[in-house]
């Protein structure tokens, strides 16, 4: 189960370092989808560097829906395949990043002061 885990990441990153090319999209319709519970995510439609109108579900989604049909939002995509296409990395944690810096200083604090006071106070 692990290999299968491992293997499905690697395949992603594989395919994520493949996406060079960028557009600029427009959210046209929003589907509730089953992950683990139900989530609004995006069908996104771009040009690619040939004209080409594709469409496609990116891999993330995000409750409550930041993307409302209309939107405009910015696609990565692999020129030589433009069906392997997702949001770019600042659209998909656009809606967490204020939450996880916070969430990072706060853990960053915490582990200086666990150094800094770092003997047992026992």
């Amino acid at each position: 189960m692990i290999f299968g885990i491992a293997l499905a990441i690697v395949r992603g990153n594989i395919r994520a370092r493949k996406r060079t090319a960028y557009a600029k999209g427009v959210v046209v319709r929003i589907r509730m989808r089953r992950m683990y519970t139900k989530v609004p995510l995006p069908d996104v439609a771009f040009l690619d560097q040939k004209g080409v109108r594709r469409e496609f579900s990116p891999s993330v989604g995000a409750s409550p829906n930041p993307w409302p049909v209309g939107s405009k939002v910015e696609v990565r995509y692999d020129p030589n395949n433009p069906a392997n296409a997702d949001l770019s990395t600042g659209e998909q944690f656009g809606p967490m990043l204020p939450l996880l810096i916070v969430f990072g200083m706060a853990l960053a604090i915490w582990a200086c002061l666990a150094l800094i006071g770092g003997s047992d106070p026992y």
